[in-house]
């Protein structure tokens, strides 16, 4: 592993343990605020949360008085309470789950159809999937890096797998995306000198969070560069007619 990775891990790892993770940059931001008022109305039951990572929405997830598993590639950089591929999860039972999570996950799979058609049999009829991708990003976790995905890519995706799409909601833009790779080099250059790391992150949320967040917003009002998107979709149940 690279200096930098090691570096960005202990950063990442810094920031879950502290509660401020999604202060890392515009770009989390932007899609924590979306995920959270939906987290916070759906979370109940039996919550799945596939390629987990550090499990950064745990915390929320079980303050809403949900079971919370966590779900991850066995090499991932968390501990996962099932180690499992998103495309193949037979550890995984079908209808078992009331929410499923899929935060930024589904870029780094060679067949998302397969990943979702896996998380239609794992939820529960009735129950919800909250799913956020990227439309704008760099090459990361290089080289399980596939896909970028528009609304509409992510509408055909997700009915065709059976799913029936609730809201899809913009998030961030191209100076979030911007912002985002400065505050990627600024935190790696300060993070391992204590008095740097504090300045890093006052000059990181003063300066490279809000702005570009409000810019994007006042100079794309339509969102045609939106850096990526979340969509609160659901299963059907075929026991429940439609009204």
């Amino acid at each position: 592993m690279g200096w930098m990775l090691r570096v960005r891990r202990d950063i990442e790892r810094g920031l879950v343990a502290a509660g401020h993770y999604h202060w890392l940059s515009a770009l989390r931001l932007s899609v924590h605020r979306a995920l959270v008022p939906r987290l916070q109305r759906l979370s109940r039951g039996a919550c799945l949360d596939v390629g987990a990572g550090l499990s950064p929405y745990r915390v929320l997830i079980e303050r809403n008085g949900a079971d919370y598993t966590s779900l991850d590639l066995p090499d991932g950089p968390g501990a996962p309470d099932i180690s499992a591929d998103l495309q193949h999860m037979p550890e995984a039972a079908d209808e078992s789950y009331d929410l499923a999570l899929c935060a930024n996950v589904l870029e780094h799979v060679p067949d998302p159809s397969a990943a979702l058609a896996e998380l239609h049999r794992v939820l529960k009829p009735g129950g919800d999937l909250l799913l956020s991708a990227p439309h704008l990003s760099r090459l990361h976790e290089v080289p399980h890096d596939y896909w970028r995905f528009t609304r509409f890519g992510l509408e055909h995706l997700l009915s065709a797998t059976g799913f029936e799409i609730r809201a899809i909601e913009p998030t961030g833009g191209a100076l979030c995306f911007i912002a985002h790779q400065l505050s990627t080099a600024l935190l790696l250059l300060t993070w391992p000198v204590p008095l740097l790391r504090q300045l890093g992150l006052a000059f990181n949320y003063a300066l490279l969070l809000w702005p570009p967040l409000l810019l994007d917003r006042l100079l794309d009002p339509h969102a045609l560069l939106a850096a990526g998107y979340v969509v609160e979709a659901h299963k059907p149940d075929p026991t429940q007619s439609k009204v």
